[in-house]
């Protein structure tokens, strides 16, 4: 694999932008780059994609790369970016993209940063809120159930700064505000009647929030969820690595009695 092909800085010319939700203009590559760039890194033929239609605007889309003569998969969703046009070739792109900041391709246009032609990074859009560490669990997650409660309802909405969706980790009489942002807010809502209710392990990171109440504020912390697992989906989705048909001594028993069936 030649990872500095496929991480090297975009010409201006490989870059797109337009306009996204809050008038923001964002800064993309067409699909078609991407697969230039699995070229260079991989070489033809040592890698692959799979799709799979979710709904009629959302695809689920795995990448494989054949790393040490063996395949290894990234998946994740795509959505269509913009209202109208072909919603299903848009998802499908969207995707292509998606899967290929899995192995470093144009993994900084993702993040919430400017980005300048050449590959610099420019300041931050806004500063990020303070993190605080996540509290200690068996696996280092919070254990719970996730229900809808009063506004975190687990309802999928669109806000100036991208889509949410709120809901709640419970466990006896205690309950904690967890919020999931963009795609893993669009992912989750996929799997809302098998998540709803169900027992989860979420992690993220906590930020401290404030409400006005009355004649005073009352402070909260809320986690940003950066992976959920329940009983029957994980997201984002793990990666999965193929197993080899045969073990190195089967492989070796299998050459060696088609060399002697050749003699």
């Amino acid at each position: 694999m030649n990872r500095q092909a496929m991480v090297a800085p975009f010409a201006e010319e490989e870059l797109r932008q337009f306009q996204g939700r809050g008038g923001k203009t964002m800064t993309f590559i067409e699909d078609e780059t991407v697969m230039d760039r699995l070229d260079a890194g991989y070489g033809f033929g040592n890698w692959q994609l799979q799709v799979d239609p979710i709904s009629d605007k959302v695809v689920k889309v795995r990448l494989g790369v054949r790393e040490s003569g063996e395949w290894v998969w990234y998946e994740d969703f795509g959505y269509p970016n913009q209202d109208g046009g072909e919603a299903l070739k848009e998802a499908v792109s969207d995707g292509i993209r998606r899967c290929g900041r899995y192995v470093g391709i144009a993994r900084d246009l993702y993040r919430k940063s400017t980005y300048e032609p050449g590959g610099a990074l420019g300041p931050k859009a806004s500063p990020e809120p303070a993190a605080k560490p996540q509290p200690a669990a068996t696996n280092g997650g919070l254990i719970g159930t996730l229900v809808a409660q009063g506004t975190q309802d687990f309802a999928l909405r669109q806000t100036p700064d991208g889509w949410v969706l709120p809901f709640r980790v419970k466990e006896g009489n205690k309950s904690q505000i967890v919020i999931a942002h963009d795609q893993m807010a669009q992912a989750l809502d996929f799997v809302r009647d098998t998540a709803l209710n169900a027992r989860v392990t979420v992690f993220g990171t906590y930020t401290d929030e404030t409400l006005k109440k009355g004649t005073g504020d009352y402070s909260y912390q809320v986690l940003h969820l950066s992976r959920i697992v329940g009983p029957d989906f994980t997201i984002p989705a793990p990666e999965a690595t193929s197993l080899p048909l045969f073990d190195e001594a089967e492989a070796a028993e299998i050459v060696a009695r088609e060399l002697a069936e050749a003699k």
